[in-house]
């Protein structure tokens, strides 16, 4: 009897727990549609992108998260973790209110989104990855070694109350900047935002974690090998404008300032 007992109270523990995750499936399937057809932009304030992109991105990186049902219960849908994640990048949202709008407990969602920042969005690490991505730079630019581009971007914004001048920009507007690292396919590689309008390119790059690991070489760049038709091995390194100081693993493009055709 008591082994009867056991069984019965796990199976009504495993159909709870079916439930739960199917309730939080079917919550997240009806704002969905209720986004994309009753109000079309609602769907993109939402999730900050509309219900194509939505679906392309889905289709991209949606095997890579699907995850195999349990016997204690069904697995969220690749869809649900997705909006979770978008959600979390567009706005920062705090654990506890993202589960307000998707239903899906606090501490499963920060497994999610640390899933996709470690897995989905990771840069190469191998050597191999690396090189795969120099060689697609030889391919499309004839540019040898070049493991990525790193450049920023001015995103604008509205002036943060009491903001003043910290977020004005030398080009005239407020912004963050992106400041983000891109293979030859202007694919994001590595990112940092949000970081205020009035801060330069490399003031940015030399307080992220980035700059400290290509100076320590932490970040498993192939060693150096020889260019076409050189006999001198040459360094793997990245490319970026004359607002980055140059260094072994950092090359800039010569500065097209007072130069002429000639």
């Amino acid at each position: 009897m008591a082994g009867g007992a056991q069984e019965l109270k796990l199976l009504n523990l495993q159909v709870d727990l079916a439930c739960e995750v199917a309730d939080i499936n079917v919550a997240y399937e009806k704002l969905i549609v209720e986004f994309k057809l009753k109000n079309f932009h609602s769907f993109g304030n939402f999730l900050r992108v509309d219900d194509n992109m939505f679906m392309e991105l889905l289709e991209r990186v949606g095997s890579h998260t699907e995850k195999q049902d349990t016997f204690w219960r069904k697995s969220l849908s690749p869809g649900l973790r997705l909006a979770i994640t978008l959600r979390y990048l567009a706005t920062g949202d705090i654990y506890k209110s993202l589960f307000i709008w998707l239903q899906s407990a606090h501490n499963t969602i920060s497994l999610i989104i640390l899933e996709y920042l470690m897995d989905v969005l990771a840069c190469p690490s191998p050597r191999e990855q690396w090189k795969e991505v120099a060689s697609l730079f030889s391919i499309k630019w004839n540019f040898h070694h070049a493991v990525s581009a790193l450049d920023g971007k001015h995103i604008a914004v509205r002036c943060p109350h009491n903001g003043g001048s910290h977020y004005y920009n030398y080009e005239g507007f407020h912004s963050i900047v992106l400041l983000a690292l891109e293979d030859a396919d202007y694919k994001f590689l590595y990112v940092d935002v949000g970081t205020n309008g009035c801060s330069s390119d490399s003031g940015i790059f030399s307080a992220t974690a980035l700059r400290e690991a290509l100076e320590i070489n932490t970040l498993g760049l192939p060693k150096p090998e020889l260019l076409p038709g050189d006999d001198v091995p040459v360094p793997f390194f990245v490319i970026g404008d004359d607002a980055f100081a140059l260094q072994p693993r950092m090359m800039m493009l010569i500065p097209d300032r007072n130069m002429t055709r000639q």
